[in-house]
């Protein structure tokens, strides 16, 4: 985390709620998250049928990240959550997809991350609908007055491609 204003930025990306501040946010899109594997580790270990099955699965997660490491799911008797375990826990989300994409295991990744891949069938999406938003993606600059038209383009461009990949 950067202080926006004092390190001079002229603008910041963040993802899930925000605290209050004097800064400007425009909201980019949801960080809606999707449980996925590829279809070669489901057709070698099975589709897990709800989520207290993932307990028996590889599951892949974050460090340092609650919410890719406590997996939230709304269920009939409300939210529910589970603690995955798995053989590799990172701060890279890329290296997570790209383990996720050569059948490692099972993944909570951001919806963004893994659109295409979900179109192209690299990846099964698993319990839509039961997984819960975790925040929004954001930017953050410190003023509207005198906004730089670089920044204005630059916040176009993210609004555009969010729009695209959401």
């Amino acid at each position: 985390m950067v202080d926006i204003v004092y390190d001079a930025f002229d603008v910041a990306i963040r993802i899930g709620s925000l605290d209050d501040s004097s800064l400007i946010c425009r909201r980019l899109a949801a960080n809606d998250y999707v449980v996925c594997a590829s279809p070669t580790y489901l057709e070698r270990y099975g589709t897990p049928e709800h989520p207290e099955a993932l307990l028996g699965y590889n599951c892949l997660t974050a460090l340092n990240c609650e919410p890719l490491r406590e997996w939230r799911f709304l269920t009939d008797k409300g939210e529910q959550r589970i603690s995955v375990s798995g053989t590799l826990s990172t701060n890279n989300a890329l290296v997570m997809r790209q383990a996720v994409l050569d059948g490692e295991g099972i993944a909570m990744l951001p919806r963004y991350m893994v659109v295409e891949d979900l179109a192209n069938k690299r990846l099964t999406s698993l319990f839509d609908g039961q997984v819960p938003a975790n925040g929004d993606i954001w930017a953050l600059y410190p003023s509207r007055q005198l906004l730089p038209r670089r920044v204005e383009a630059f916040l176009e461009l993210l609004g555009e491609h969010f729009a695209e990949v959401v």
